[in-house]
């Protein structure tokens, strides 16, 4: 059964939201839920979201075909933090109206990370359950305040647990 889960209006929506309503390295509070909610729609059970960091979350999709062998699972990763800095751009519409900007594009990182489960789960019934993805939604990239950032706390909390580690270039 072919779902239709991408839906670009919805993206461009939800990064819009994201990049008017930023939120600087251990505070991405609202960020985390509309994350969630998002992820919902589409079909992504709590069973699969796990939350860590404090603000940050990761989410395991499987494939929903007969298994075709060995176990793997590939990680990707998106920032969703803010820098503390005010948004220059006076005429964007959806511009931040506080002193924190998705200056780095944290924004469109996090709605492409979203694009990609939405585009994952269309596809799930061709993809064997034993071949996953891991998202990764990772607070504090930028660091805060001293802070050493949000990989390390996520590292710490499991999120790269069970992933598969791929050597892609040699020296041969």
């Amino acid at each position: 059964m072919k779902r239709n889960l991408y839906n670009l209006d919805e993206l461009i929506k939800f990064r819009q939201n994201m990049h008017e309503n930023a939120e600087i390295g251990f505070h991405e509070i609202q960020t985390q839920k509309n994350i969630i909610a998002f992820l919902k729609k589409i079909g992504v059970k709590d069973t699969q979201m796990k939350k860590c960091a404090k603000t940050g979350l990761y989410v395991d999709l499987y494939g929903g075909k007969k298994s075709t062998g060995v176990k793997k699972l590939i990680a990707f990763r998106a920032d969703i933090d803010a820098l503390e800095a005010f948004e220059g751009n006076q005429d964007l519409p959806y511009r931040s109206k506080i002193k924190a900007a998705h200056l780095c594009g944290h924004d469109g990182h996090t709605t492409c990370l979203l694009a990609f489960a939405a585009r994952f789960l269309e596809k799930i019934d061709e993809i064997p359950s034993n071949l996953g993805v891991r998202l990764l939604f990772q607070p504090c990239e930028e660091g805060t305040r001293g802070s050493p950032g949000g990989a390390l706390a996520m590292i710490k909390e499991g999120c790269l647990k069970d992933v598969q580690v791929y050597k892609f270039f040699s020296n041969n």
